[in-house]
C-alpha cells in the first residue's frame, strides 16, 4: 500500500473515532462495524483486535493486547455494555450462581468491594484506572457502611494485602470468593497475572487453573452484581462486568479516585 493511500486510511479511522462520541447507540454499532473485523480472546488473555482496514504503517492490521483488561476491554465493555447481561453466559452457569448468591446474601444488605491491585499497581496507570491507596479505600467504605447501614461487605480482590488488611478492618463482616491471590512482590519477573500463571503452572496444570481462575471471577462479578451498591479502587473492566451484569439497579456505583479531593 503507497503512502496515499495509508495516510487515507489514518485518516479513515481518526474521523470515525471523533465521530463516535457524538454518535446515537445505533450508529455506534454501525461504526464498530465498519471498523472492526473481529475480536479474538485466547485462554492466555492475549487478545487479537483484527481491523477492517489495513493502515499497516499506522498500527497494523492485527493489535496484540498483552494488558487487554486495562485498556481495550475495558473501553470495548464500557460502548458495548447493553450487549454484556448474563445471557453472554449458559443458561446452567447463571443458575449455580444465582443459587450461590442467595444462600450467601439472604436477607443482608451488602456493599460490593472491588479492589484491583498486583499487575495493577505496578502498571502505574494514570487517572482512575490507577488503584487508589488503601487507607482511602478503607475511610470511604466505613464511612458508606455507617452512613447506609450495610450488613456485609462482599470483597472481590486478587491482592492478598488487600484481603487481609479488610479483614482486619471489617472482622465478621467480609465475605469473598475462595481463589488463589497473589501480591506484588510476585511480580518480579513478569508484569501481568496472566504471565505468572504461565510462570508458575505448564500442561494441563496451567489449563485448569486459567479454568478455575475465569470461573471464580465471573462469580465474584456475579456477586458484585448483587450487592445493593459498588464502590471500586479504580476503573477496570470488572467495574463493567458487575455494572453490566447489574442491570443498572445499583443505588450507588462509585470510583475511590473520583470520590477524592483533586490535588
Amino acid at each position: 500500500m503507497n503512502r496515499k493511500a495509508t495516510e487515507a486510511q489514518v485518516d479513515q479511522l481518526l474521523t470515525w473515532a471523533e465521530k463516535y462520541d457524538a454518535a446515537s447507540y445505533e450508529a455506534r454499532h454501525l461504526i464498530i462495524a465498519a471498523l472492526f473485523d473481529r475480536v479474538e480472546v485466547n485462554k492466555n488473555y492475549e487478545v487479537k483486535v483484527f481491523f477492517k482496514v489495513s493502515a499497516e504503517q499506522f498500527l497494523g492490521n492485527t493489535v496484540c493486547a498483552k494488558c487487554f483488561n486495562a485498556f481495550v476491554l475495558n473501553h470495548f465493555i464500557q460502548r458495548n455494555q447493553a450487549e454484556l447481561d448474563l445471557g453472554i453466559l449458559q443458561p446452567a452457569f447463571v443458575d449455580q450462581m444465582r443459587e450461590y448468591a442467595d444462600h450467601v446474601l439472604e436477607g443482608k444488605k451488602a456493599l460490593g468491594v472491588l479492589l484491583r491491585g498486583t499487575d495493577y499497581v505496578i502498571a502505574n496507570f494514570a487517572g482512575n484506572y490507577r488503584p487508589a491507596d488503601i487507607d482511602d479505600c478503607v475511610r470511604l467504605i466505613r464511612e458508606r457502611m455507617e452512613r447506609y447501614g450495610y450488613d456485609c461487605i462482599f470483597l472481590a480482590t486478587e491482592d492478598t494485602s488487600s484481603l487481609e488488611r479488610m479483614l482486619m478492618e471489617f472482622p465478621h463482616r467480609i465475605i469473598a470468593v475462595s481463589q488463589e491471590r497473589h501480591s506484588v512482590s510476585d511480580f518480579k519477573e513478569v508484569k501481568f497475572i496472566s504471565d505468572l500463571e504461565k510462570h508458575k503452572h505448564s500442561g494441563e496444570d496451567y489449563e485448569a487453573v486459567v479454568e478455575d481462575t475465569t470461573v471464580n471471577y465471573l462469580y465474584a462479578m456475579y456477586m458484585l452484581s448483587r450487592c445493593e451498591s459498588l464502590l471500586a479502587n479504580c476503573m477496570c473492566s470488572g467495574v463493567n462486568f458487575a455494572t453490566s451484569f447489574n442491570g443498572g439497579k445499583y443505588v450507588r456505583n462509585e470510583i475511590v479516585a473520583d470520590l477524592l479531593p483533586k490535588p
